[in-house]
């Protein structure tokens, strides 16, 4: 009986820490931080076009799946536009996945303890409370990975009409609103089609084939030569997410390795103290070694996407492998349980709230991040707004023009008759700066977010420095998290 107790209370304090994540999460959204460079130029694309015009490459080297677009624009529409509303559907998708996942590991996982553990191991997870709540489709991709595994699962255990029909369905639609449905549709894909096998069954064969269907059509109309692929193919290459194919180089297991640490320090912890995590992973492998099955679930999607990252088809790299993360937890759950079995058999009896101790760890990181803030534009051109006066000009820095764009409409005060100058990017050559800027005279207002910085220097001081070189006074700088601004005169 005490311990019958002992799991109830365990399970009590787990619905807490399940609790402060979704809490954070509402913490996140209600705060609204503002948009940062890369919300900013998607957010601009589902503004600034139509529906149909969604359905064509996006502008500004932006790309996201067709069928989530469609829906950004339907809520933001909605909601004219604001954006809170253009997060309402990653936000979302984020609290469907709590459930859902929740359901998974009850499917596989006899022991309702440690559903509950992977579920408060996911609500807080810094990096998926992150991109909860960004312009982005990196949260809808969990959901759909989850939806797609849920689907999969209770086709395989029930094989009734009504599993069937539910598996085609999010197959099909899973495919034109997250990229990475196609690792986890072909992963399940071959669970299905060898289950189907043991039993001399064709269904499950009409399934993939459905399945496949469709990918085909969303691949051939909207990704298949599309024109930011060259771009692309060179942006991830720089951040080498390419796997490199040959097994005899450095590059190989630099890669590799830089990959594991990336898991551990970035998709888990954003921390250094990610690593202690490490052995408790190859734990839960070797735990589940023998369930063959499961092993297949929790590690194919990894293999996959490590392929098609070596055929350079599908960058390896935090935000495109969110969705992995709960299958990344759940072997660490079945690692936990398995060490703590280990040590009980072997030396000391240890308590199940020992367990907790990972547990409390992360949280203590997402306590201590929230409210989460990026490039905090609005609060720059909210003191902008309460003392600009008539024909102030203002210079908006490049990498800033995105985000002040979207947000200018709040603002009617900046459209007061001043000239607005939006900059350009000149890397190569920062004297270029010196035009931009100095042709303007008065008083201006000079704004930046993720400046570019070089050899211990930055742009955003260089253009500072020109203006006091020519005999420009600065009178008030404002500087917020990822962000500043300035007020001069001459």
């Amino acid at each position: 009986m005490p311990e019958k107790v002992n799991e109830i209370t365990f399970k009590k304090i787990l619905l807490l820490f399940i609790f402060i994540g979704l809490g954070a999460s509402v913490v996140n959204f209600i705060h609204n931080r503002s948009l940062w460079l890369d919300e900013a130029m998607l957010s601009l694309n589902i503004v600034n076009r139509t529906y149909l015009g969604l359905l064509h490459p996006l502008g500004m080297n932006q790309m996201a799946p067709v069928g989530f677009l469609l829906i950004e624009k339907f809520i933001g529409h909605f909601f004219n536009y604001t954006d809170w509303s253009l997060r309402l559907f990653p936000f979302l998708s984020y609290l469907v996945s709590v459930p859902l996942f929740y359901f998974i590991c009850k499917l596989l996982f006899s022991d309702s303890k440690k559903a509950l553990l992977a579920v408060a191991f996911f609500c807080t997870n810094l990096t998926v409370l992150y991109y909860s709540f960004e312009v982005k489709q990196y949260s809808t991709d969990v959901m759909v990975a989850l939806m797609i595994s849920m689907s999969s699962i209770y086709y395989i255990k029930n094989k009734n009409n009504k599993a069937l029909l539910l598996a085609i369905l999010t197959g099909v639609l899973s495919v034109w609103i997250s990229n990475a449905a196609v690792v986890m549709l072909f992963v399940f894909g071959l669970a299905i089609l060898y289950d189907d096998y043991k039993v001399r069954s064709l269904i499950g064969l009409m399934v993939v084939l459905i399945w496949l269907t469709s990918f085909m059509f969303c691949y051939y109309i909207f990704l298949y030569h599309h024109p930011t692929q060259d771009y692309m193919l060179m942006y991830w290459s720089r951040k080498k997410a390419f796997l490199p194919y040959n097994f005899f180089t450095t590059e190989f297991y630099t890669f590799i390795l830089s990959k594991t640490k990336m898991f551990f320090t970035d998709l888990l912890c954003k921390n250094m103290v990610g690593f202690i995590f490490l052995p408790i992973y190859f734990s839960g492998i070797i735990a589940i070694r023998k369930n063959k099955r499961l092993l297949f679930i929790l590690l194919m999607p990894l293999v996959i996407h490590l392929v098609l990252s070596s055929l350079q088809l599908y960058p390896f790299d935090t935000r495109l492998i969110l969705y992995q993360i709960p299958f990344f937890i759940i072997t660490l759950v079945e690692g936990i349980f398995f060490l703590q079995d280990y040590f009980n058999k072997r030396f000391i009896n240890t308590s199940l709230y020992v367990i907790l101790l990972p547990l409390l760890l992360l949280t203590f990181f997402v306590v201590k991040a929230v409210p989460i803030e990026n490039e905090e534009m609005k609060k720059n051109l909210d003191f902008i707004d309460a003392h600009i006066q008539p024909k102030d000009n203002v210079y908006v820095y490049g990498s800033a023009s995105s985000a002040f764009k979207f947000y200018l409409k709040r603002y009617p005060s900046l459209n007061n008759n001043g000239v607005i100058v939006y900059g350009n990017f000149h890397r190569d050559d920062w004297s270029q700066y010196d035009n931009e800027v100095l042709n303007l005279k008065g008083r201006i207002w000079l704004v930046f977010s993720q400046v570019y910085h070089l050899n211990g220097k930055n742009e955003e001081d260089y253009i500072v420095n020109v203006l006091k070189g020519n005999g420009y006074k600065v009178l008030s700088i404002k500087k917020s998290t990822g962000t500043s601004c300035y007020e001069v005169i001459k």
